[in-house]
């Protein structure tokens, strides 16, 4: 399920759990991180409303 550079994502037993994976930056936001954020939360979304 887990398609990004800087997040895991997992779903168990109807939650979605996302986890920062920066550790080198101690999970600093940047710009890319916030970019697959928005990608997660969208995505997660549109496959709720199906």
């Amino acid at each position: 399920m887990n398609k990004y550079k800087y997040l895991e994502t997992k779903l168990n037993s109807g939650v979605f759990y996302i986890e920062l994976t920066r550790k080198k930056s101690m999970n600093a936001l940047n710009t890319k991180t916030l970019d697959e954020l928005k990608k997660v939360f969208f995505r997660s979304f549109r496959e709720q409303q199906n």
